[in-house]
């Protein structure tokens, strides 16, 4: 899939994400349930293509949906990669972050994610 074509499917997921019901809430939030100012992820998962081309592929299209006005978190991998090494494994890229490959709960920032929920709990 050519960068562009990836952008204009993160810009599609960008406009959901925006997206209100009559009483002006987000209309995700009806499906989805998670803190306030945290939106899903989206997950691309590319396959029929050399790692080297993929990377080269997604460094373009990282830097153009980091543009984006709100990004959200935007993660990849090959299925090679996934195949290889399993959900969990050292497999997955975060478009804001870049760099080496990680496992799917480093790539989503889920320990930053729980620690920021746990202090926000109340004192039981």
């Amino acid at each position: 899939m050519v960068p562009e074509r990836v952008v204009a499917k993160i810009r599609r997921y960008q406009q959901y994400f925006e997206r209100r019901d009559k009483q002006g809430r987000l209309w995700w939030r009806s499906r989805w349930h998670l803190p306030e100012g945290q939106q899903p992820a989206v997950a691309l998962v590319v396959s029929g293509r050399s790692e080297s081309r993929f990377l080269n592929r997604a460094a373009v299209a990282m830097n153009l949906v980091d543009r984006l006005k709100r990004p959200f978190p935007v993660i990849g991998t090959t299925l090679t990669r996934l195949h290889e090494r399993g959900p969990w494994g050292q497999a997955w890229w975060n478009a804001a972050r870049g760099g080496s490959p990680q496992s799917l709960d480093q790539a989503l920032d889920l320990p930053a994610l729980l620690a920021r929920m746990t202090a926000s709990k109340p004192d039981e």
